[in-house]
């Protein structure tokens, strides 16, 4: 069987067939409706429209056919398709190119064929046929027919051609639009969005879904609708001008796009985005850059590396006074005056041609002839491959600079020389302030000790005065001088604080207070005061306060007295009941490290301008108050100095009647409770005894130069029940504690500081070098200068307290009872080691007229002249005593009252008064928490028992006592 040849132009029909895309494609209706109308019309069972391709012909309709394809060397249609026109086999096993076909052979058996050439582009894809299986012929009308269909499926097939060219060039151009690096939107007439290609919809944000129908206008800010309205009004008939237009982003930030629209027809237009914000901040940056260049102060110049210039701004043109045209193109050398350095200019090229920059001085000068001189900073420029292509230069003109350096050369010169001649002044000058500061804070010590010292006279005498028995009318003569002279006392300490601070000598220290301790001591002070003037006191610390600060507690306590003292002064006598509360709280938050000190009274309060003022030293808030109240006006404006001295401030809130606020904020820093030192503890080696002058009594060494005091410290110290003995200065007292210091004849010393021959400064450090590993005895300084540094002078001799003059007799009575304490806490008070026997008291109920005769006469002796003195004695402390206790008792401070009786006890019991000591033991056992009632029926039987004493005593003495017991 003979194959059909290849047609000539096999490889382009294959190449048009392929793209065609019809092959191996699903059946088709409009070509299924063809093949079976031929069928019918020829009147042949069978009608395909057959593809040829390589290898096969393959069916893409047929009608009565079971097989989709068949081989090409079989196919019929492999001879059809190199006709031009019908062709035909009448009979296929007459025909000697089919008479061995299988097709003809064997099943199924084909006979007839007839098929017409499928044209595509002038090459056959294939043919449109008809098969019997019996021999026939067609009818004429049966082949128009035929190739009637034929050429339907010819339409069909180059239809089906251009619709896959179509196909591809849109791929092509999607393709095309979506690997562009630009945005492209695809509008409508209406300027709403048909399609976007992915980088536009990166540019904008949206998905494609969200972006298509919105309208250019929601792409741009609303402040440029009205010049996109006109922009869309030019698009027809313009040639895709560009134009800058912010666009908005889906997520409201906007960037700036280059666009270009164009008209693709009556109803389409497209525009393209380049995103040029990056461009536009370059733009910006190089314009500032260019603006800076061009406006800066500086001479700047850029050349190529052969040095020709190629840029100078506008200062260099104004420093050179050429044109911009005469320097372009030139070297830099113009302006060489030729003072410049050789060794400049080779080391400036040393430099750049080492890609280093170069600092240096050119001399230049002008186009005028005129030098000028110019500090220049010359620097490489490289490229972005780092490559040197220019250098810049930076020139500052040092001209007036330097002639100004010269002319302040010579002033300072002239300075210096004025300087020379004044420093000897200034030392002169500064020697001469050393001098009157030292000579001043000398001033300070010695006022302070002169006028204290007669006041130590005026206090102690009167405290004595008032411990005596005196009439109700000399109590009240002896009282009001007592409170004449305290008063007097304390405008005396003002004014020297307040001369310390101006003279720069008050020095604060820096130890541990008990914040609790501190105000407790100081309310208990005043709330007699406050409670005799029907003024409640009330104090408040903050439980969140630290236990113990840093500060120091003399000046702080000096605050609170003077601060608490106005408020009592101004609440009192106000037609109301006064009140004044001290209120000690952390401060907020905001301010940690500080506490509040808050003084509250009811009082008369202040007028607002008053309140400008009353921080002024000398000045209160009216000239009344001073007539009505007293006082100097130096206490607000020291707490104000001391307040600041600590690092802190004050407040003062008032108003007229309704009373005053003063807050004291001050800062503040933890520490631990002290241990006491063994310096701070009583000696063991300090013999004791109680304090009564008797044989065997602790003595006490007095060094004091001023006779008054001598004899004030003398009576107040038998008042206490010591023996004394007087020492006229420093060298006498050495002396004496030298003679008796085997024995330990002294149980204390007191000295003054300041005293002829040898002071109390250097008895102490000689005493404290001599007694080595010895016993030591207690030395207690006595001191009317009251400053500060004082006490540390003290403490580095050697010395054990101090008290400051004029000292009372209960401050004495205090610091007695702190170095020469009893032997045992609990036990009563001694007599002398070896020569008194302790005495147990037994509790049993006693009648108020239980006294023994004897008891003084056992432990002193028959001397009738010592035990009278001693009854003397005894009753004037009693008296005294007992009216303390009238007060503590009328105040309901209890606390006070106990103490008061623990200390008159023990007198009772030596004096024989058994049932007053009992009464005493009551009244300090009952405690503070002792119900009032109960404590005033103690206070009654006491009274009883006191009134029976006195007037036993009065047989011994022959001093009747009715008027002192009432």
């Amino acid at each position: 069987m003979p194959f059909a040849p290849l047609p000539p132009d096999e490889p382009r029909r294959l190449a048009i067939l392929d793209s065609l895309g019809v092959l191996d494609t699903p059946a088709d209706p409009v070509l299924d409706g063809i093949v079976r109308v031929a069928a019918l019309l020829t009147g042949c069972p069978v009608s395909v429209v057959s593809l040829v391709d390589a290898k096969r012909q393959w069916f893409k309709a047929r009608y009565g056919a079971q097989a989709q394809q068949a081989p090409r060397e079989l196919a019929f249609c492999a001879h059809a398709i190199l006709q031009t026109e019908l062709f035909e086999v009448a009979d296929a096993r007459l025909d000697a190119r089919f008479a061995d076909n299988p097709l003809v052979t064997g099943e199924p058996h084909v006979n007839f064929y007839a098929g017409v050439p499928l044209m595509v582009d002038g090459h056959a894809m294939g043919t449109l046929c008809t098969i019997d299986y019996q021999a026939r012929q067609l009818t004429d009308n049966q082949r128009d027919i035929l190739r009637d269909l034929a050429h339907a499926v010819e339409h069909w097939l180059r239809s089906q051609h251009l619709h896959e060219q179509l196909n591809r060039a849109n791929a092509e151009r999607r393709d095309l639009l979506d690997h562009l690096p630009d945005g492209v939107l695809m509008l409508d007439q209406d300027h709403q969005v048909m399609d976007a290609n992915p980088a536009a919809l990166q540019m904008l944000g949206y998905s494609r879904s969200e972006l298509v129908s919105k309208h250019v206008t929601d792409l741009v800010p609303e402040e440029e609708h009205d010049r996109l309205a006109r922009a869309i009004a030019e698009i027809p008939g313009s040639a895709g001008r560009l134009n800058e237009w912010p666009h908005r982003r889906r997520d409201g930030s906007v960037f700036w796009a280059e666009v270009s629209t164009r008209q693709v027809d009556a109803r389409r237009f497209v525009s393209v985005l380049r995103d040029v914000t990056e461009r536009r901040a370059q733009d910006q940056k190089l314009r500032l850059l260019s603006m800076a260049m061009e406006q800066c102060a500086e001479s700047v110049h850029i050349t190529d590396l052969d040095a020709r210039l190629q840029y100078v701004n506008a200062a260099g043109l104004a420093n050179s006074g050429y044109e911009l045209h005469e320097m372009l193109g030139q070297n830099p050398s113009m302006l060489n005056s030729g003072r410049t350095p050789a060794d400049s200019y080779r080391a400036m090229w040393d430099h750049l041609l080492e890609g280093k920059p170069w600092r240096g001085r050119f001399f230049n000068r002008r186009k005028n002839g005129v030098e000028y001189q110019e500090d220049a900073i010359i620097t490489p420029i490289r490229d972005a491959k780092g490559q040197i292509t220019q250098y810049l230069a930076l020139m500052l003109d040092v001209t007036e600079k330097e002639r100004l350096g010269q002319e302040l050369a010579c002033y300072q010169q002239h300075l210096e020389e004025l300087v020379e001649l004044r420093t000897s002044a200034l030392v002169k000058a500064r020697r001469a302030a050393e001098a009157a500061s030292e000579s001043k804070s000398e001033f300070l010590a010695t006022m302070s000790h002169e006028i204290r010292t007669p006041m130590n006279g005026v206090v102690g005498c009167i405290d004595l005065l008032q411990r005596s028995a005196l009439s109700s009318y000399q109590r009240e003569l002896a009282d009001t001088v007592g409170e004449s002279a305290l008063a007097l006392l304390t405008i005396i300490d003002d004014i020297l604080d307040f001369s310390k601070i101006e003279a720069g000598q008050l020095t604060l220290e820096s130890v541990p207070v008990s914040l609790v301790r501190l105000t407790d001591s100081v309310c208990d002070a005043l709330r007699t005061t406050a409670t005799s003037r029907s003024v409640d006191l009330q104090v408040d610390v903050d439980p969140g306060l630290p236990d113990w600060i840093l500060s120091d507690a003399g000046r702080l306590r000096q605050i609170l007295n003077n601060l608490l003292g106005n408020a009592i002064k101004f609440s009192a006598d106000t037609g109301r009941l006064g009140r004044v509360e001290l209120r000690v709280q952390p401060c907020p938050p905001g301010q940690p490290g500080h506490l509040e000190i808050r003084v509250i009274d009811n009082g008369i309060g202040m007028a607002p301008e008053a309140l400008q003022r009353i921080f002024q030293p000398f000045v209160q808030a009216e000239g009344s108050t001073t007539r009505s109240f007293g006082g100097t006006g130096l206490g607000l404006s020291i707490c104000k100095r001391l307040t600041s001295m600590m690092g802190g401030w004050i407040v003062v809130d008032s108003q007229t009647d309704q009373g005053t606020t003063f807050t004291v904020t001050l800062p503040f820093k933890l520490t631990q409770e002290p241990r006491r030192t063994v310096s701070e503890r009583p000696m063991s080696a300090v013999q004791t005894g109680p304090r009564f002058a008797m044989a065997g009594s602790p003595l006490v060494l007095l060094a004091e130069d001023n006779e008054i005091n001598q004899k004030v410290f003398g009576h107040q110290l038998a008042l206490l029940g010591l023996s004394v003995e007087f020492a006229s200065d420093g060298l006498d007292a050495l002396a004496r504690w030298r003679a008796g210091r085997a024995q330990q004849r002294y149980a204390l010393l007191l000295t003054d500081l300041h005293m002829p021959g040898m002071d109390g400064y250097t008895l102490a450090a000689t005493i404290r070098t001599e007694e080595r590993d010895g016993p030591r005895i207690p030395i207690v300084a006595l001191s009317a200068n009251a400053l500060r540094g004082e006490i540390d002078r003290c403490r580095s001799a050697g010395m054990d307290d101090y008290l400051s003059k004029p000292v009372q007799t209960d401050q004495l009575d205090e610091m007695i009872k702190r170095w020469l304490p009893s032997d045992g806490a609990q036990a009563p008070e001694r007599f002398g080691l070896g020569e008194c026997e302790e005495l147990d008291v037994i509790e049993v109920e006693l009648s108020p007229c239980d006294y023994d005769d004897n008891a003084l006469a056992r432990l002193l002796g028959e001397d009738s002249t010592e035990l009278a003195e001693f009854r003397q004695r005894f009753v004037l402390s009693a008296l005294t005593t007992m009216d303390e206790m009238r007060r503590a008792a009328h105040s309901s401070d209890f606390v006070t009252l106990g103490n008061l009786a623990h200390r008159l006890k023990s007198s009772c019991r030596v004096i024989g008064a058994v049932s007053l000591a009992a009464c005493c033991e009551r009244i300090e056992l009952a405690g503070p928490d002792c119900s009032a009632t109960q404590m005033y029926r103690h206070m009654a039987l006491m009274e009883d028992a006191l009134a029976h004493v006195m007037t036993r005593l009065s047989d011994h003495i022959g001093v009747q006592f009715s008027d002192s017991t009432n």
